[in-house]
């Protein structure tokens, strides 16, 4: 089955994004939580004394009547927040990420690394402060975010602790696989790329120094790709560029279908790339020499999280909620030619729904990503992930929460 030819498995319409949600909750802020109490019924101002001296008995019932009002809107509002599905998530947690034979996780302050194919634990190092990690080109890593930056070498048992770098809410961090001490800044809504480079021994290098910025013009401050040989693709209003670091950017030509991507993944070749859009619409495009669709469909429902190596595209999508109230949520994987692999839901542990920022957490919990040269796949976050042999189509384990 293609994913062209319909919504799949999970498919159906839901409401979306949080906008709804604080629609719905905004006025009856807290009525999810308990049941609200009736309240002290007085007279209205110029009722006659016969009314003010009402009999206990309907002065009880009134109570009740208001009461059971109160608890069928209270009711209300949690049914239509558990139906909610969420919309597609702007930034990227980038809180793991894969390298070499190993996945790399961030939680309760460690940097925690597995070896597959087990997935057994086989370094956890302290990293006080750091909320991202990113692979270089040679498996190394990079946790940023804290007061203070570490690198791991692939082979190293130890980090090398580099002075901090301003990591902006909200950026989004690439590595640029032709240099393997080069990585991609992009703060949100900006126009411009900022190299962060490594300097020193390659083993244990001694700092981190921000290069020249390379100018985006046009960039609409969303979905932004570094390719496989190093071009960067983005969208602008006037459609899809292309540019290379040493030359002007291009209009690829693409046309208006293709203008205004939510996500721009590396395809299956150095000059190929998936183009995703907030209502699920897909398509896999050659962008070099110039733009030609080689597939496209549609998931039929909204995007949360996306990701792809050199075989395939996967998807990750918020199905509104179970009967027991809990977050559901699917995965569905493309091939090399766009060709529904597999589709299936997720046993992901439940999430809480209180706090003002549950809707973050969600996010950090719910990311991702793939081996570079597979066959994993890992979903989940810091409490806990689902690895997938995504060739064999099927689930290998679960790995515990990050504690």
């Amino acid at each position: 089955m293609s994913a062209r030819e319909g919504p799949g498995l999970l498919g159906r319409r839901r409401l979306q994004g949080a906008a709804a949600l604080l629609l719905l909750t905004a006025p009856l802020a807290g009525c999810e939580r308990t049941t609200p109490s009736a309240p002290d019924l007085e007279p209205p101002r110029g009722a006659s004394a016969a009314g003010a001296s009402a009999p206990p008995e309907a002065l009880a019932a009134e109570r009740a009547r208001a009461s059971a009002a109160a608890s069928a809107v209270a009711s209300a509002v949690v049914a239509a927040r558990s139906k909610l599905s969420l919309a597609p998530e702007e930034s990227e947690p980038q809180g793991m990420v894969f390298a070499g034979e190993h996945l790399a996780r961030l939680g309760g302050g460690r940097l925690v690394t597995s070896r597959s194919p087990t997935f057994a634990e086989d370094l956890s190092l302290a990293t006080p402060g750091a909320t991202r990690v990113v692979r270089l080109a040679d498996d190394a890593l990079l946790a940023l975010g804290g007061p203070t930056s570490f690198f791991l070498s692939p082979k190293a048992r130890a980090l090398v602790e580099l002075p901090r770098l301003t990591l902006l809410p909200g950026s989004t961090l690439r590595a640029d696989p032709r240099a393997r001490e080069r990585v991609w800044l992009l703060p949100r809504r900006s126009d411009a790329l900022y190299p962060w480079v490594l300097e020193g021994p390659r083993q244990r290098p001694e700092r981190l120094s921000i290069d020249e910025p390379v100018a985006l013009p046009g960039y609409d401050g969303r979905a932004l790709a570094v390719l496989g040989g190093g071009a960067l693709l983005y969208g602008s209003g006037a459609g899809l560029m292309r540019s290379e670091v040493s030359a002007a950017p291009r209009a690829l030509g693409c046309g208006s279908p293709w203008s205004q991507p939510w996500r721009l993944l590396p395809g299956t070749r150095v000059d190929t790339a998936w183009w995703l859009d907030e209502a699920g619409r897909w398509g896999l495009l050659q962008v070099a020499p110039a733009c030609r669709v080689v597939a496209q469909g549609s998931f039929g429902r909204s995007p949360f999280a996306a990701a792809s190596n050199a075989e395939v595209l996967a998807v990750l999508f918020s199905e509104g909620a179970t009967e027991g109230g809990a977050q559901a949520w699917s995965l569905a994987v493309l091939d090399a030619r766009g060709k529904l692999l597999f589709e299936r839901a997720l046993a992901l542990p439940a999430l809480p729904r209180s706090g003002d920022d549950w809707l973050a957490r969600t996010a950090s919990e719910r990311e991702v990503v793939l081996a570079p040269g597979g066959p994993w796949l890992a979903v989940g976050g810091p409490g806990a992930v689902e690895i997938w042999d995504y060739r064999r189509r099927e689930r290998k384990l679960s790995l515990p929460a990050l504690e």
